[in-house]
């Protein structure tokens, strides 16, 4: 038998990761959050909030940033006050194949 891993999320996360991946946000298209390990091992996660590039939006779907005009979105207002990492289109490759389940 494997026992599959238990994560919690790290003390004062904005978004309650419960596993490792990227997840969409729900309040906004060009945004996303990766959850990942703070310490290799350790079974908490941290929340880290990230923009696509000018022109993408992310996509649910594949869950990863897409040209705008192949994604649907309807967008909210930016009422967080949350650090948020800027992705360039030079990074998503290999941002999303590190990254990516």
């Amino acid at each position: 038998t494997t026992t599959t891993p238990t994560y919690l999320p790290s003390d004062g996360s904005v978004y309650k990761c419960e596993e490792p991946g990227v997840v969409d946000d729900q309040e906004h298209c060009n945004k996303f959050w990766l959850c990942k390990e703070e310490t290799e091992g350790s079974g908490v996660l941290e929340s880290l909030l990230y923009r696509c590039p000018s022109g993408y939006l992310f996509s649910s779907s594949i869950l990863r940033c897409k040209k705008e005009e192949d994604v649907t979105c309807v967008n909210k207002l930016e009422s967080r006050d949350i650090l948020t990492i800027q992705l360039s289109e030079e990074m998503l490759d290999s941002f999303f194949a590190k990254w990516a389940v």
